[in-house]
Order: structure tokens, then C-alpha cells, then sequence
């Protein structure tokens, strides 16, 4: 998967109160694959902002392989792939 093929896409989570909190602010990630316009959508918590990065693009991965047929959509066991 190329890179120039993915649209990332970050969005804070605010207080309904409009006051921020001390310390790390939880966040969603999407990342859409624009050829087949599939899409993930990552909650951070309290990660870190590449490490959700990361995470995001290896759920993106899989998806786009299921959605291309190359891995089943529920193999039996888990890592199992034909």
C-alpha cells in the first residue's frame, strides 16, 4: 500500500464544557484507502500520535486485503491466511 494511496485524518476529542484537561488528549484517527475507499477509524486514548499512526495503517492493510479477496474474512484461527 502506497502512501500517496492513503488520506489520514485526526480529530481531537473536546470537553462538551469547552475546557481542556491536563495531560494527553484522547484523539480519532481515520485512514481512508482512496483506490477502494476503504476506511478505519482509531481511537487513541491516551497513545501516543504515531503509534495510533501505525495501528491505523496495519487495520487499514488488512482491510483492504479482505476487501481485494488476497485473505478470508474469518479465517479459523487467528494468522491463519490462504
Amino acid at each position: 500500500m502506497n502512501h500517496d494511496e492513503v488520506k489520514l485524518e485526526f480529530t481531537y476529542d473536546k470537553p462538551s464544557g469547552g475546557m481542556w484537561h491536563n495531560g494527553p488528549n484522547a484523539f480519532w484517527m481515520t485512514a481512508t484507502h482512496i483506490p477502494t475507499m476503504c476506511s478505519v477509524r482509531v481511537y487513541s486514548g491516551d497513545q501516543i500520535q504515531h503509534k495510533v499512526r501505525e495501528e491505523g495503517l496495519a487495520l487499514l492493510g488488512m482491510a483492504v486485503s479482505v476487501s481485494r479477496g488476497e485473505v478470508p474474512i474469518f479465517p479459523e484461527r487467528l494468522g491463519e491466511s490462504e
